[in-house]
């Protein structure tokens, strides 16, 4: 049940402000004696105690980001190239967000959504650890172990994401109490891994099997975490490949009759089907940011979601980068498929572009979306003809790239007028396991059919009721793999969360923030060879050399047509026109065009930067260096910064 996450338990890293939330406890759980002495001996008396302190550890999954959304969804909508997302004026963290997209981030940046959270997650953790070895005896041994178990995981969890983003960090596996021991030196990233697996291959000896409710971490949770963090150390140290590959082989086996694939990809990113329930007990979602109504959500639906004829504010989009990173429904990349047609892109296609993505024609909350600059009409799904308002002709900041979100963005609340989603974000999934299982074996040469049929798997699923076969996975040769791995993670995964630390990892980021984001292809009819881009080794779409007229207009929309902040559309002279069959445009060089919209092929939204290799790690914040620094201990930059 989601539920296990309702608690008001606030523990901080400062024994000060961890007292001072666990006031907010149930009485029986807590009494307070002091507000200067730890007082733990109120506390875990018994299993259920201990429960309702790991509740707390929990919460820290909870990473929010700008604009009420998941961190590692706004990731990777404004920091990567599957997406485009428009900043909100009242958002806090885009002066930031925009800093890193475009490479010049400093370390006086004063919002850091990682650093401080996932910090505050350990304090959380290392309190339910401590207290549960110092009272273990109060503990029924049947539970123990378990509870012990998920707390250790969920340490390792903050550590690993520490590590993901800086490199060496602050290890800390005890709670600090007298705030003056939290000052601690950075260990080296390799010798915080090695901690981390140790870690995890202990908490997987305790863990049970089965959880004992739905979100609850299992020893394949444990197992599935110890193969994602061997895999990322895996650029360092090559080695780390075989310990992921075996590590997710451990979570595949631990997961029999608890985790498998879920039949329909779509519904997973819908609030009815979020689990994954692949029948009985057996789901495929291992490990989630819980939302239900009454007690958390948040705004994926709405920053996503139609303007005009709903509440939504559309300021969210799939770039073309990721749609033509979707293979053919043969299972081929556009560029080396010889039956892909560029004048009809979303046609047979992999049926994951559709369930990821909503396309021009297709039907959404009851209209077809048309996003051309000509469509100032559009149809409902009775076939009335209604006023097209997410056409950018009549309101050029609607427009966005030309495609929206359908995953996780929850159409049943939209339709109905509600705009806070309650659509759980996934943290892990036995899908990824299976990547991970491809990939270990890829990088480290070892079972190559191994890798091959966990990603038919994967392809098997994603083409249930789709009426056509799902392409074979061959065995080929090592950097034929790896990049058909690459792509398939980018698209199975996508929006949730991976592609930032994947680029990274891949030392690919460099390459896809000095190549632009697009938007649609605008001419369809005229579409050839010169609109197919190139798929490279690393799944990243590249435009480069392609006659791209490279068209954009303040980085926001891609033609600067003639409605400038108004509905009503201009043509090149500033006077109105009112025939929705005749709409001119400007183009950036200031010649004109018609409704025929010759030579346009992509429109460039916006152009990123990146500082090698600064940039594959963030900052520390400077105002922790300075606190460091004042208590008489270096708290050494990242380098670069």
């Amino acid at each position: 049940m989601k539920n296990i996450f309702k608690s008001n338990s606030i523990f901080k890293i400062s024994f000060l402000i961890l007292v001072l939330g666990l006031a907010s406890c149930e009485d029986k759980v807590l009494n307070l004696e002091s507000l200067d002495q730890p007082n733990t001996s109120a506390f875990f008396n018994n299993a259920d105690e201990a429960e309702v302190a790991l509740t707390g550890a929990y919460r820290s999954l909870f990473l929010m980001g700008g604009d009420g959304m998941p961190q590692k969804f706004y990731e990777e909508v404004t920091l990567t190239d599957n997406g485009y997302y428009r900043f909100s004026g009242g958002d806090r963290n885009a002066g930031q967000i925009e800093q890193i997209s475009l490479g010049t981030n400093e370390a006086n940046d004063d919002v850091n959504p990682y650093y401080s959270p996932l910090y505050r997650g350990l304090g959380r953790a290392n309190f339910v650890i401590d207290n549960m070895e110092a009272n273990q005896d109060l503990i029924e041994a049947d539970r123990y172990g378990n509870l012990l178990g998920q707390a250790l995981v969920l340490r390792a969890y903050y550590h690993s994401m520490l590590v993901q983003y800086f490199g060496d960090i602050t290890y800390i596996d005890k709670f600090i109490i007298d705030p003056a021991d939290g000052f601690i030196s950075r260990s080296p990233r390799a010798e915080v891994v090695d901690k981390i697996l140790a870690e995890l291959d202990r908490a997987a000896g305790l863990l049970n099997a089965s959880p004992r409710e739905h979100n609850r971490i299992t020893k394949a949770v444990a197992l599935g975490l110890k193969a994602r963090v061997a895999l990322y150390e895996g650029q360092h140290n090559s080695s780390m490949f075989a310990v992921a590959a075996q590590a997710a082989k451990d979570a595949m086996d631990a997961s029999a009759g608890i985790y498998g694939l879920s039949s329909n990809y779509y519904n997973m990113f819908q609030e009815a089907g979020e689990k994954g329930i692949v029948g009985g007990a057996v789901r495929e979602v291992m490990l989630t940011m819980p939302f239900e109504p009454d007690f958390r959500s948040h705004q994926i639906a709405l920053r996503t979601a139609f303007r005009g004829q709903f509440r939504g504010f559309f300021q969210c989009h799939p770039s073309q980068n990721l749609v033509d990173a979707y293979p053919t429904i043969n299972g081929l990349t556009i560029d080396e498929d010889p039956a892909y047609d560029p004048t009809t892109p979303w046609e047979n296609r992999d049926p994951r572009l559709k369930a990821t993505i909503l396309t021009p024609g297709d039907s959404r909350y009851g209209v077809v979306y048309e996003s051309h600059l000509d469509s100032l009409n559009t149809f409902d799904v009775n076939g009335e003809r209604i006023a097209n308002r997410q056409c950018p002709s009549f309101n050029r900041i609607l427009g966005g790239m030309g495609y929206a979100w359908k995953k996780y963005s929850d159409e049943p609340l939209i339709t109905d007028g509600i705009t806070d989603t309650f659509v759980d974000y996934h943290l892990m999934r036995y899908a990824e396991i299976l990547l991970i299982r491809a990939e270990a074996e890829i990088e480290s040469g070892g079972d190559l059919q191994a890798a091959a049929n966990a990603l038919q798997q994967l392809r098997d699923r994603a083409y249930i009721g789709s009426g056509v076969p799902a392409p074979v996975v061959q065995v080929a040769s090592q950097a034929e793999m790896r990049r058909l791995l690459r792509i398939e993670r980018r698209i199975e995964l996508a929006l949730e969360g991976f592609r930032l630390v994947d680029l990274n990892r891949w030392q690919a980021t460099e390459k896809v923030r000095n190549e632009p984001l697009k938007g649609r292809v605008l001419d369809l009819p005229s579409a050839g060879v010169a609109t197919v881009p190139v798929i490279d080794n690393d799944g990243v779409t590249i435009y480069t050399g392609n006659t791209d007229p490279d068209l954009f207009y303040d980085g926001s929309f891609g033609v600067r047509v003639a409605s400038f902040g108004s509905n009503q559309a201009i043509d090149s002279n500033g006077n109105p026109i009112n025939d929705p069959n005749l709409h001119e445009y400007i183009r950036v060089d200031g010649t004109t065009g018609d409704g025929n919209w010759q030579n346009i092929f992509w429109t460039n939204f916006l152009n990123r930067g990146f500082t090698a290799p600064r940039d594959y790690l963030l900052p520390i914040p400077l105002k922790e260096i300075n606190l460091f620094n004042q208590s008489g201990v270096t708290l050494e930059q990242n380098p670069g910064y």
